[in-house]
């Protein structure tokens, strides 16, 4: 059987310029009349490419002819607004040849002309830009290539029926010294099963000749790892919205209306990342010449076509943002200038570390002796103010282009281990299988063991992590403990939370919940939002301060407010209890649902219940399975048992055994204890399984030592009745007595049942009223009927207490 491609959905903006020039056909000539509009030529200092003409192919296919090709929502949208932009910059360039091509038009044979016979036209001093949205794939009949799905693909024979995005045929034909590339994966998913967001081997194979190739950089709208996000009130993606409002001036950090390259990623990267809580990080790798404009923000001004022909160095480099000083630090010392300059910023001013000027001579000096234009300015600074500097510190001279590469594979595998501990405290239980991968990967264990020896704060955090969960290595609590605290002791929130967790549970280091809310409190005071969570919990349960729900109340909102679910869900139930604030369920279903969207399995369990027994919201057992399969399905046990519950009983979904014993079976793999009682009550009765009082009996003796009290009552009523044990009405007893203790209802009425009947302890009506009582009061019928019948005709002996359904 042939095999089939491997769709991943992406799209694709190649901006080239400066290619050799051929002709065009007529039908290219008469778009020309109508899309062209002179104006002089500008010319870039420092280098010999000017800027003339524009040559763009906007290419964008959501609807495909195949039927096994997924839609897509916003590719031909994003091209059409790109293609749009681009008309608007017709005062940077001479002339403005666009083709746009949506979904249809979108076909091989028009594409490939485009790419690679009509972009030729193009001089040394024209730029040419190629945007490409929609689906891309790998072919494993010819590995190592990538392919872009036309409108009229089929997944079967990409070679003949996709546009080939071949190095030989494409890339190696450009010789400008100014290349990007920008690939925005989009957030649908591919065909057969496929559901990678992330780079193939052969796309990363395309990518290689442009890190290969001096002028060609290459940006990604994420990590390989991470999934390229819309958002609610975005018309198209969250990469794309940003890369357009930046190229329109949102981006113009220095405010002289021109939008560069530089200015431009730094820009969309930042947007992103807040924009997506830390979820999605653009990429930007390869080899950058020059200066780089790519729009006027302000349309044609004499100051930007003044600014344009100043003298710029040959080569400026770019690089993803440095987001905290031990990062900057690292990349200094590998010889980054801009990191360098940073870091010699950092010393002047004592931003982070003490003010010393020669320490920012030192870095200053070795940015400038790179060609860094700027750190020679400052250089010049230090010097008239009497700092001494460096010999050779304004060495000039040719610099080289600065290779574009991605971090080295120790600093992968600790940016993508804190990328995914940020997707935990969000409640990404995906995040956390994800995470427990990459700590089981030897190589990334030896990695992030050499970067918390060398003082890193946050693999000293991993290396904690690794160490409590045992992953790839024998659990040490202690040997965890010495990390977390050296993370800690420089400042390392995550770690200074995760030693005061170790402090809350006396694990490696004696419990102490004084020390546990100390160590909270000085990341809360920071604002990490973990640290305000924990702290807010300690308030809620007294563990190291006073209890106080109205200070658990504001942690909670503090940390909520930044958007974490975690303490999303824990405000939501405070509303939900009237804990610190008034009860309120519709506020409690506010909160709830703000986490249970960003994927908080709590909250959609939470969400669930609220709906399955009408709290704040009309009852509805349908949207209960909906909330309750969301965190079924991430793994919650919980969810999984109550999940179970509902397929047993029929509610919301139609009655399926086979479905609620696999559910409850997944929640009894994680000790939970309500699954037990399910997967103990199926056993009993029967259901989807050959009847089996004992294994019933063993499954509720289960669900009771975990602390169940359904599981307790029904451990009674088997002692009570003798189903899979001996029967023993002292047993029985006991265990009634348990379970209406935790305030289980019908736990209540068979305890009031024992009393009324002297089953296991001598007949007493008033204990039997009181506990009948408090059974009816929280709606128990068969607490409400005895109640009813000692009322009305005294006391009446039954023989045994019932096993009820739970309600």
């Amino acid at each position: 059987m042939r095999a089939s491609a491997t769709v991943i959905c992406f799209a694709v903006q190649i901006i080239l310029l400066s290619l050799l020039p051929i002709v065009g056909d007529a039908q290219q000539q008469e778009q020309d009349k109508t899309a062209t509009k002179p104006s002089p030529a500008l010319s870039l200092a420092g280098s010999e490419v000017g800027i003339g003409d524009l040559y763009a192919v906007v290419v964008g296919v959501g609807v495909y002819k195949h039927p096994k090709i997924p839609k897509l929502n916003v590719s031909d949208k994003d091209a059409k607004d790109f293609a749009a932009f681009l008309e608007s910059q017709r005062s940077l360039f001479r002339n403005v040849h666009l083709t746009l091509l949506i979904n249809e038009q979108a076909s091989k044979p028009e594409i490939e002309k485009e790419l690679y016979y009509r972009l030729r036209r193009a001089g040394k001093d024209d730029t040419v830009i190629v945007f490409l949205s929609g689906h891309g794939a790998d072919d494993p009949n010819t590995p190592g290539e990538f392919f872009f799905l036309s409108h009229d693909a089929d997944p079967q024979f990409l070679m003949a029926t996709a546009v080939h995005m071949n190095r030989q045929w494409f890339l190696n034909k450009l010789d400008s010294k100014r290349v990007v590339v920008i690939a925005d994966a989009c957030h649908a998913g591919g065909f057969g099963g496929a559901g990678s967001k992330s780079l193939p081997p052969s796309l990363q194979n395309f990518v290689s000749h442009f890190r290969e190739s001096e002028g060609k950089v290459f940006v990604t709208s994420s990590r390989s790892d991470e999934y390229s996000q819309e958002m609610s009130g975005m018309d198209n993606s969250i990469f794309t919205h940003f890369l357009l409002s930046g190229l329109a001036g949102a981006s113009d950090r220095d405010s002289d209306g021109i939008v560069t390259l530089k200015e431009l990623y730094d820009y969309v990267y930042t947007r992103t990342k807040d924009a997506t809580n830390g979820f999605q990080h653009p990429q930007m790798e390869g080899r950058l010449v020059g200066q780089f404009p790519l729009s006027l923000a302000h349309g044609e001004t004499e100051a930007a076509a003044q600014k344009l022909q100043q003298p710029q160095s040959v080569s400026e480099p770019v690089q993803a943002p440095v987001d905290d000083m031990v990062k900057i630090r690292e990349l200094a010392e590998r010889g980054d200038p801009e990191a360098q300059l940073r870091l010699g910023g950092m010393y002047e001013a004592g931003l982070g570390v003490p003010r010393d000027q020669e320490q920012a001579a030192l870095w200053y000096s070795r940015a400038a002796k790179k060609g860094h234009e700027k750190a020679s300015k400052a250089i010049t600074r230090l010097q008239s103010q009497g700092t001494s500097t460096p010999a050779g510190s304004q060495t000039g001279g040719k610099t080289e282009p600065v290779k574009i590469a991605s971090l080295p594979p120790g600093d992968q595998y600790l940016q993508r281990a804190t990328d995914l501990t940020n997707r935990i405290a969000a409640g990404d239980e995906s995040a956390r299988k994800a995470r427990t991968e990459l700590y089981g990967d030897s190589t990334a264990r030896e990695s992030l063991r050499r970067s918390a020896e060398a003082g890193d704060p946050r693999a000293q955090f991993h290396l904690g992590n690794i160490l409590v969960s045992g992953t790839g290595v024998t659990k040490d609590y202690v040997e965890a403990v010495k990390w977390y605290r050296k993370g800690a002791e420089q400042g390392y929130a995550p770690a200074q939370v995760n030693l005061g967790t170790m402090y809350s549970s006396g694990q490696g280091v004696a419990k102490d919940h004084d020390e546990a809310v100390k160590l909270y409190r000085k990341a809360a005071d920071e604002g990490y939002a973990f640290a305000q969570n924990n702290l807010g919990s300690a308030y809620e349960h007294g563990q190291g301060v006073a209890k106080d729900h109205d200070e658990a109340v504001k942690l909670y909102r503090k940390a909520a407010e930044q958007g974490l679910a975690l303490a999303q869900n824990n405000l939501g139930s405070m509303y939900a209890r009237g804990h610190g604030v008034g009860k309120d369920y519709n506020e409690a279903l506010r909160w709830y649902r703000k986490a249970a969207e960003q994927g908080n399995s709590t909250a959609q369990l939470s969400l669930g219940i609220a709906y399955e027994h009408g709290q704040g919201v009309p009852k509805d057992y349908s949207e209960a399975v909906r909330w309750y399969r969301k965190a079924a399905e991430q793994g919650h046990a919980r969810a999984q048992a109550f999940l179970a519950f509902m397929y047993r009983q029929g509610y919301g979904v139609q009655k399926d055994y086979k479905e609620a014993l696999e559910w409850a079976r997944k929640s009894v793999e994680q000790n939970d204890g309500y699954g037990s009682n399910v997967l103990g009550q199926m056993y009993e009765a029967g259901q989807g399984v050959p009847r089996d009082p004992q294994e019933g009996f063993k499954f509720f003796r289960k669900s009771a030592e975990l602390g169940e009290a359904r599981g307790m009552c029904h451990v009674g009523w088997c002692y009570d009745a003798g189903k899979g044990v001996r029967q023993d009405s002292n047993e029985a007893f006991k265990w009634y007595r348990k379970a209406a203790e935790q305030g289980d209802d019908q736990g209540m009425a068979n305890l009031g049942n024992a009393y009324r009947q002297g089953r296991g302890v001598a007949q007493d009506r008033e204990e039997a009223i009181k506990w009948l009582t408090k059974a009816a009061e929280l709606g128990n019928e068969d607490g409400k009927k005895r109640l009813a019948e000692m009322k009305g005709s005294g006391s009446k002996r039954r023989p045994r207490a019932e096993a009820e359904d739970d309600e």
